[in-house]
């Protein structure tokens, strides 16, 4: 969660396809996805690849099983700080 300092002034309800993960071979689909997720935060948020953090919790979700058989789609939710920092959670 933010500190005292930050404030939220952006807060969006994403529900991303990862089906672009499914074209690299099994063992590379979690970290293809892990990618994409980046990628769409990237050119939505004009930020760079440093401001972006993934919560543990939807980096355990998406690795929950396993390195080969990734989520088709995932709900996230995506917080900006006034901090220009970005927070990718789960939304479940």
């Amino acid at each position: 969660m933010p500190s005292n300092e930050e404030k939220i002034i952006r807060e969006s309800f994403v529900t991303l396809s990862l089906r672009k993960a499914f074209k690299w071979s099994r063992t590379k689909r979690v970290p293809s996805a892990i990618r994409s997720i980046k990628k769409y935060i990237k050119r939505h948020f004009k930020v760079e690849d440093h401001q972006i953090t993934i919560s543990q919790e939807l980096n355990e979700l998406l690795w929950c099983r396993g390195k080969k058989k990734a989520f088709r789609k995932i709900k996230i939710i995506v917080q900006q700080t006034d901090k220009q920092i970005i927070r990718v959670l789960s939304a479940k």
